[in-house]
């Protein structure tokens, strides 16, 4: 019996992390959305989508796959950091 090594090994387990990092995405949406609502009543809707979609963009290239331990990956999917 051989052992799969490497990438292959790493597959088989990728459904939990995917789950898990949609289940972060949808709870940071439904914790910060009330935040950016505040937010952007107070000091204008353009302003404050430019500057979070810009801050998104930089961290998703900064961290594109980068992420060796999954705890770091969910910390920053969550953070967004």
């Amino acid at each position: 019996m051989t052992t799969r090594q490497g990438l292959d090994a790493r597959i088989d387990n990728v459904a939990p992390h995917i789950g898990i990092m949609m289940a972060l995405y949808a709870a940071m949406q439904f914790i910060f959305a009330p935040v950016m609502g505040a937010l952007s009543d107070r000091l204008d809707r353009r302003p404050v989508l430019l500057i979070s979609l810009t801050g998104a963009e930089v961290t998703m290239r900064r961290r594109s796959g980068r992420a060796r331990r999954s705890r770091i990956a969910y910390f920053g999917r969550a953070f967004d950091i």
